[in-house]
C-alpha cells in the first residue's frame, strides 16, 4: 500500500544563514552607496536637501516651494526661447508672478511643442 504525502506548506521560515546575512550587509552598506554615488553623484545632496524639510510646517514647505518656482520661473523667461516669447507675446513678465493666481496667468505647454 501506497503513502501519501501531504504537499501542505509547512510553517517554517527559511533563515537566512550567517554568510547570506554578511553578504546582505556587505551589499546595503558598501556596494550599493558605492554603484549609487558612481551613478547617480547628486543623489546623495538630494536626499539630504529632503531630510531638511522632511519636519517642517505645511506653511514653511509651500513658502520653499513658491520660492523655487519663481527661481525656475525666471530661469525658465531668461535663458528658454520658447518661455522668453511666450511670456512677452502673453505680457508677462516672471517678477509679477507673486502668488498662485498670477501663476494661473502662464498658458500651459500643448502637445505638439
Amino acid at each position: 500500500m501506497a503513502v501519501k504525502q501531504s504537499y501542505a506548506p509547512t510553517n517554517s521560515v527559511a533563515r537566512p544563514g550567517l554568510v547570506s546575512r554578511i553578504k546582505s550587509e556587505f551589499i546595503r552598506r558598501t556596494l550599493f552607496p558605492a554603484i549609487q554615488k558612481r551613478w547617480h553623484p547628486s543623489a546623495n545632496r538630494y536626499l539630504q536637501e529632503f531630510k531638511k524639510y522632511e519636519f517642517a510646517s505645511l506653511k514653511d514647505v509651500q513658502a520653499i516651494q513658491w520660492s523655487k518656482l519663481q527661481a525656475l520661473l525666471e530661469h525658465a523667461s531668461a535663458c528658454v526661447p520658447y518661455y522668453r516669447n511666450l511670456f512677452r507675446a502673453h505680457g508677462i513678465s516672471a517678477k509679477d508672478i507673486a502668488s498662485p493666481r498670477d501663476f494661473a496667468r502662464i498658458p500651459v505647454l500643448p502637445c505638439e511643442t
